[in-house]
């Protein structure tokens, strides 16, 4: 026999951690930091709460729990918590031990603590369901400075009619950089007499998951060298026809340690590149000046 639960709307809230750990990036000494997923999920409509926390301490959970009544408006009748060991002391089928902590937050709230049941998964079908399938779509962010008549151009054109050293003429590739400091390195080295007050930063948001990359260490020792050597473009070539990836990772030929990033138009997660920023990019003068 399988019970049937039917939840009424404003009835209650599920909440609980997602299992798998996420990480965010510290931006200034790049270290990945690991994050905790706080999840909540209202029953009848199945909207969810979902929030980063560094820990899953008590501090961070009442928190977590107090903003999530901020974003509903509103707490419902009944919270259904998992058996953690933040929300119940000690689980039991009829008689289950609240946190201190927990239970004055609900009675400051005027609400009702149910926790699930040890050994009764469905209970919190839709916290389980919500973990199984629970992923990330991650972004990588990316940076390209050009001339204002390319400064909209997000289909590879420019690249096209002047091929760089991963593409050939005809083929339209938009190339990006790790940073900005790599994006005007690239722009000095290739086209200095573009420095002008016209250059444009466009800032975009890529998928990650869709990435092929090509590192030094496999590139033959003149892979740097100007003019570039054509077994480069002859890569960039077969990246473009076969269509696999939508982004090649490749090293930047000014500083190997950094990267550009290929994008490929003609592939089909092209339409998940979002342009984020757009704004006139301003030299210093004394640049302009020891370039000239």
């Amino acid at each position: 026999m399988t019970m049937h639960f039917e939840h009424k709307a404003g009835d209650k809230v599920f909440l609980d951690y997602t299992g798998k750990p996420l990480y965010i990036t510290d931006q200034e000494i790049g270290e990945h930091i690991p994050v905790q997923v706080f999840l909540g999920v209202l029953g009848c409509s199945q909207y969810t709460y979902m929030e980063a926390t560094l820990t899953q301490k008590q501090e961070d959970f009442t928190e977590s729990r107090h903003r999530m009544a901020e974003y509903c408006r509103g707490v419902l009748r009944a919270i259904v918590p998992d058996i953690l060991k933040l929300a119940v002391q000690k689980g039991s089928k009829y008689s289950p031990e609240i946190n201190e902590t927990f239970e004055s937050f609900a009675e400051h709230y005027w609400t009702c603590i149910l926790p699930s049941r040890p050994r009764q998964p469905r209970e919190k079908t839709l916290l389980e369901g919500l973990n199984s399938g629970f992923s990330v779509s991650k972004q990588m962010v990316v940076y390209r400075l050009t001339k204002e008549q390319y400064s909209r151009d997000l289909r590879g054109f420019g690249a096209a009619q002047y091929p760089g050293r991963w593409n050939k003429k005809g083929v339209s590739v938009l190339y990006t950089c790790q940073n900005q400091e790599i994006a005007l390195l690239e722009l000095v080295v290739n086209l200095p007499p573009m420095l002008h007050p016209s250059i444009y930063l466009m800032k975009l948001e890529v998928p990650d998951r869709s990435v092929l990359e090509i590192e030094a260490q496999h590139l033959p020792p003149n892979w740097r060298e100007y003019p570039a050597p054509s077994y480069l473009s002859d890569l960039g070539q077969q990246w473009v026809e076969e269509r696999k990836c939508l982004a090649l990772k490749v090293p930047s030929a000014v500083i190997e340690s950094s990267f550009n990033l290929l994008l490929n138009p003609s592939h089909p997660l092209f339409s998940s590149v979002k342009l984020i920023e757009f704004e006139p990019f301003r030299l210093d003068h004394r640049l302009i000046n020891k370039i000239k």
